[in-house]
């Protein structure tokens, strides 16, 4: 006698699925609606799955770009998935581009959070008052499933140093934006992913004389 899924309990299903990779997983939403529903609707199964993938899977991001060692902003060039584990295990082996995310243009890799991609594409550089401001959009992939986000807004942003990551209190993923201008003063900001502008911040940051060697933590607290 053949048994079907719906013999398993629930609760066996879910935490089976949540093993899974995420390109397997976005196959099985076509088994049934549950599964469908629960895949893409349930954020404590997302949670839950990234949490796990994150202790087993890591990939190492190339950017390719032209032949030459400089950066072209009007080259084409893209960004490639890649194993870690594979390159250790077997560190003869090549890149697969089958998959890779191109790009063109003044396109720039900020950062990657929970397998999301974030990057910002910027043009128009003017000198403005005590600040070189140009203007900017933001833009999410997602490696696994191979989808982009929708263009953001175009947002002015002066000389800033961009970071990227996750908030679980707002459940929100966020860029932060630090601008340092000729004088030395400091503007900060934030933009979450589906706002039409930046947030600017108050508080001014309290960096020393190494402002990089915080800058990760200076993100972290700066996210809610």
């Amino acid at each position: 006698m053949k048994l079907g899924i719906e013999f398993l309990p629930w609760e066996i299903q879910v935490e089976i699925l949540s093993w899974l990779p995420v390109k397997t997983l976005m196959q099985f939403k076509c088994v049934c609606k549950s599964w469908k529903s629960l895949i893409s609707n349930d954020k404590l199964f997302k949670k839950n799955h990234l949490h796990k993938s994150a202790r087993n899977n890591h990939c190492l991001f190339t950017l390719q770009v032209g032949e030459g060692c400089y950066h072209d902003e009007d080259e084409d060039h893209c960004l490639v998935p890649c194993p870690v584990r594979r390159l250790v295990e077997d560190p003869s082996s090549l890149i697969d581009e089958d998959g890779c995310c191109n790009l063109k243009g003044k396109y720039w890799l900020i950062d990657s959070c929970n397998g999301l991609v974030c990057f910002r594409y910027t043009w128009g550089y003017t000198w403005g008052y005590d600040y070189l401001q140009g203007r900017c959009r933001f833009r999410f992939w997602n490696p696994a499933t191979r989808l982009w986000s929708k263009k953001s807004p175009t947002l002015i942003m002066d000389r800033m140093l961009f970071g990227f990551g996750y908030d679980d209190s707002s459940d929100t993923y966020k860029v932060v934006g630090i601008a340092i201008s000729l004088r030395g003063h400091w503007e900060t900001a934030v933009y979450c992913m589906g706002d039409s502008c930046l947030r600017e911040i108050s508080s001014k940051p309290s960096l020393g004389l190494s402002p990089m060697t915080h800058w990760h933590w200076t993100v972290c607290g700066w996210l809610s």
